[in-house]
């Protein structure tokens, strides 16, 4: 299934996008990835308290939902 997409310039792994190279998984999953490269895992939660204390425009907390949109 494609989450993501936009322009591709190409399949070169030095011109690909991030569309391109993103892959969906779960935490079990990813830990039993046989991969030895880097590995990130994207972890939200619903909170405006780090937006507040720096003087920031509130709203973070919505954030996680939209991400989930984009992901699910």
């Amino acid at each position: 299934m494609e989450y993501w997409s936009g322009r591709v310039d190409g399949n070169d792994s030095d011109i690909l996008r991030i569309h391109q190279v993103i892959q969906v998984k779960t935490l079990d999953e990813l830990m039993q990835d046989e991969y030895n490269g880097k590995k990130v895992c994207f972890v939200s939660y619903n909170s405006n308290e780090g937006i507040r204390r720096n003087n920031g425009r509130l709203g973070a907390a919505d954030g996680w939902n939209t991400s989930k949109k984009c992901t699910f």
